[in-house]
């Protein structure tokens, strides 16, 4: 059995190794291109770097990958020793100790999203750190509104023994400002996400990327009419993976839109050069030129 502190630690690690997926691919292709990697020879190396530890392929920054893995790593290590301990849980202690003596035990906490998310906060920083001001600050702040969350759910976690009265305390506490501000964050998240995934495929792509998102949406929403007696951790879990392909997604366009721009710039300087190899200063200045070769 899975403690609850051992998920917190299986959560982050969960989070963690999937951004540094992500980080290892979007470096390693971003000279060249994600969708040109894929379509070419090297795409299987792209993928199976990250996936191996760079034995198959490349990692792209080795820092920010490495950084990223040895996290993930760490809170394996911290899950497991939690799991081992059973998380302070009173009847292992009774086990341990041969006592008949029975200790208080806080009930179990409900399933939270807290510590995926926050973990996908911290990998949007990570990646916005080598490329976006914006997603470094985004990341960021999805970190400290989610650890917020996380805190006051742990603190209504505590007041109580009885989990009805403890729902009703964080309830009066936080809902008024979790409703207007987790909506508006989430939604300011995906509209940027999707903006930038829409500037990076411009045209048919475009089309057909929001065509395919909206099937998605309009199917989940049909399920969830049919069957509303479905299992909430399930809606979530959905709902979670959809979230970070949507991030993921935004973040490859931004960085596929930049390498486009950059590419654009570099053309436009290439062709201020003049025909025959002259340079616009040289033609401007024909005698200065002159005078430097003859000196030179």
């Amino acid at each position: 059995m899975i403690n609850t502190g051992s998920r917190t630690y299986f959560g982050l690690a969960i989070g963690a190794f999937i951004s540094a997926l992500l980080y290892g691919f979007i470096t390693n292709t971003m000279d060249v291109g994600a969708w040109t990697t894929l379509g070419g020879s090297g795409g299987v190396d792209a993928i199976l770097g990250p996936l191996t530890f760079g034995y198959k392929g490349g990692v792209g920054d080795h820092f920010g990958y490495a950084a990223l893995m040895g996290f993930a790593g760490l809170s394996v290590g911290l899950g497991a020793i939690t799991t081992a301990f059973r998380d302070g849980d009173a009847e292992a202690i009774v086990q341990v100790e041969a006592s008949d003596q029975a200790f208080a035990d806080q009930p179990p906490m409900g399933v939270v999203p807290w510590p995926a998310l926050f973990a996908i906060g911290i990998g949007i920083a990570v990646v916005g750190l080598s490329f976006s001001p914006f997603l470094f600050g985004l990341g960021l702040f999805v970190a400290v509104l989610v650890g917020a969350e996380w805190t006051l759910t742990v603190w209504s976690e505590r007041t109580s023994s009885d989990p009805e009265v403890n729902r009703a305390v964080r309830g009066r506490v936080i809902w008024p400002l979790e409703v207007p501000v987790g909506v508006a964050a989430g939604l300011a998240v995906i509209v940027f996400s999707m903006s930038r995934l829409f500037l990076a495929t411009a045209g048919l792509g475009a089309a057909i990327i929001a065509g395919a998102l909206a099937l998605i949406v309009l199917t989940m929403a049909f399920v969830l009419s049919a069957r509303p007696s479905i299992n909430r951790g399930l809606v979530l879990a959905v709902v979670l993976v959809f979230g970070v392909i949507v991030i993921g997604a935004g973040i490859w366009g931004g960085v596929a839109d930049n390498n486009k721009d950059h590419n654009t710039e570099e053309g436009a300087a290439s062709s201020t050069a003049a025909p025959g190899g002259q340079t616009v200063a040289s033609l401007l200045y024909p005698s200065a030129s002159a005078a430097s070769a003859a000196a030179s």
